[in-house]
């Protein structure tokens, strides 16, 4: 499931830096093909999580860690995917790719919202 999120987050940044080293050496219809092939290789992997996310009806998604930039006491920064259902009732279909800090850094947000469910609560 988070290797379609993980494809959906990289391929557009793949075909940028591919044309950004390309420079004029390639003619601008060939970076047009380059933008608009990582762009649809991208939605491939939107539709690649959002098949896997509703084959596994009942679970509450998946978080995938691809580094810890920083880390101190209980705060801990980096880079993580969120891939979760944005409805819980059957038939209906929804993705969430979220790139999110490993931790909460404003827990006062999460006692402000009292009984609300935000994005990354558990169950």
């Amino acid at each position: 499931m988070t290797g379609g999120a993980w494809l959906c987050l990289l391929a557009p940044l793949a075909g940028t830096i591919a044309i950004l080293l390309a420079g004029t050496r390639i003619p601008r219809q060939a970076a047009g093909w380059i933008s608009t092939a990582s762009v649809f290789a991208a939605f491939g992997g939107a539709v690649w999580a959002f098949f896997s996310l509703r084959a596994q009806s009942g679970h509450d998604g998946e978080i995938t860690t691809a580094w810890t930039w920083l880390e101190s006491g209980s705060f801990s920064a980096g880079l993580q995917l969120l891939v979760d259902a944005l409805v819980r009732d059957p038939g209906h279909g929804a993705v969430l790719l979220v790139a999110r800090p490993q931790a909460d850094p404003v827990p006062a947000l999460r006692e402000l919202a009292g009984s609300i469910r935000l994005p990354g609560d558990a169950g």
